[in-house]
């Protein structure tokens, strides 16, 4: 009984967010709200049941959007990593793209019946060569999706992923803080991402102003790094993220971009930039 309480309290929890998301359409009606399913620490274990079979993976296809209609919300984002690895057997690979195919079905024929817009179907997919070989039919997938990702598939339909956050790293040796130093692996958690090898932007410029780091600037990768002891931070500040958007998304003719993730930019304007300086960086640039 507790379990089962737990599990209610925490999908109303669910519920009055996904209402506070789709209620921003009051203030933007172009607003689109994905749901997004997966994610790195989830790895295989959510998709083991519905990959169980094909009767499966229809019927999740069916209870998705029976789901996402029931929230108000716009679509899908799949975010499996990876079908194919990370305790996915080889097989995954084949059986996501009928999932995906399955997906897309799905979503055009509750259009069709309803006549209501169709859902979108999104894909935030690896950028490693060995995961993409190892997950991806992208000749079978492309043409259902709008990708999110690095660079690709099709530039037409495809979103490049920028970060607001910084990968952080514990050096070897102090002395050595360039590019390429050694490291013994993840850097310290930050006071509030609580999270080995992650800071949020946040937390970055809050050590550079405030807490003695040093920055420095990667002039043949465009990007900026800080350092502090045995401490090290490679990240993407206003100025590098413009550049990004200038040179990889839109003279490359991508679709767009997408941040991972918004509490992870300066949402209270702490570092004096503004409120989500990254945010505005990005949208003004493209």
């Amino acid at each position: 009984m507790g379990r089962a309480v737990s599990l209610v309290g925490t999908m109303l929890d669910y519920q009055r967010l996904y209402a506070q998301v789709t209620g921003l359409r009051a203030k933007n009606p172009d607003l689109k709200v994905l749901l997004a399913v997966g994610g790195w620490a989830a790895g295989y274990e959510p998709f083991y049941d519905v990959m169980g079979s094909a009767e499966n993976i229809t019927e999740f296809a069916n209870n998705v959007v029976a789901y996402l209609r029931s929230q108000n919300m716009d679509g899908l984002d799949m975010d499996w990593e990876f079908p194919g690895s990370r305790g996915s057997p080889p097989e995954d690979r084949e059986n996501f793209t009928y999932l995906m195919k399955e997906l897309y079905t799905a979503f055009k024929e509750e259009s069709v019946r309803t006549k209501k817009p169709k859902l979108l179907l999104t894909l935030a997919t690896a950028v490693g060569w060995d995961y993409i070989v190892d997950a991806y039919e992208p000749r079978q997938i492309y043409h259902t999706l709008y990708v999110l990702l690095r660079t690709y598939f099709s530039v037409d339909v495809t979103a490049k992923r920028l970060a607001t956050y910084g990968m952080s790293f514990t050096l070897e040796d102090p002395s050595q803080h360039g590019v390429y130093a050694p490291a013994l692996g993840g850097g310290e958690p930050g006071k509030y991402s609580r999270q080995e090898g992650i800071l949020a932007y946040y937390e970055i410029c809050d050590y550079i102003q405030n807490q003695g780091w040093t920055r420095e600037w990667i002039g043949h990768q465009f990007v900026p790094y800080a350092y502090k002891g045995d401490q090290w931070v490679g990240y993407d500040d206003t100025i590098s993220l413009g550049y990004k958007v200038r040179e990889m998304i839109n003279n490359l003719g991508l679709a767009g971009a997408f941040i991972w993730a918004i509490d992870l930019d300066d949402f209270s304007g702490h570092c004096g930039q503004g409120k989500y300086p990254l945010l505005h960086a990005i949208n003004n640039a493209l």
